[in-house]
């Protein structure tokens, strides 16, 4: 994670953000902050290197509400496709062993036994301020088949809320 960092710094201390955006376009820069966070969003590794993208993509001249929204929907589709994945894998597990019974039984019981507004608290909290990959929650909710229906407005206005952020703060350093 420190190596992405310290690349991306690199590579925006060489090429600074706002001749970057002037040589891609605005229109672009957004399409490129999608994707980044679309595909950035998949891994806990990309996850930093989302942040930081967002972060000095702010500083090129590009409005940063738009760059919050955009860059927080494709944190949406990433975090939706992982959770997909996940019940997908959980439906796996429980197919070939029945050891994971107890594990899947476990978190059902701690995620259900929690009242409903404690949760979605915690999972909005979680999402738009902390700075960590969604990738650990969301596994946790489909193993424990928590209805994606349940939490879906949740993810996607935390996700928006964490990309805005990101973005905020970067123009306050331009």
């Amino acid at each position: 994670i420190v190596l992405i960092l310290i690349g991306w710094a690199l590579f925006f201390h060489f090429l600074p953000v706002s001749e970057l955006v002037d040589r891609i376009g605005i229109q672009n820069t957004y399409v490129a902050a999608f994707l980044l966070a679309t595909i950035g969003g998949f891994s806990s590794f990309t996850g930093t290197s989302l942040y930081a993208a967002l972060i000095a993509l702010s500083h090129g001249g590009v409005s940063p509400l738009a760059l919050g929204v955009i860059g927080g929907m494709g944190l949406f589709v990433s975090d939706s496709i992982f959770y997909l994945v996940m019940v997908n894998v959980r439906t796996l597990i429980a197919r070939s062993t029945t050891s994971w019974d107890r594990l899947f039984r476990r978190l059902w019981k701690w995620v259900y036994g929690t009242p409903a507004w404690m949760v979605y608290l915690a999972l909005f909290v979680y999402i738009a301020v902390v700075p960590l990959p969604n990738d650990v929650l969301l596994a946790v909710l489909a193993l424990s088949s928590y209805s994606y229906r349940q939490f879906v407005w949740i993810l996607f206005i935390g996700d928006v809320t964490v990309a805005l952020l990101l973005t905020y703060i970067g123009q306050s350093f331009s």
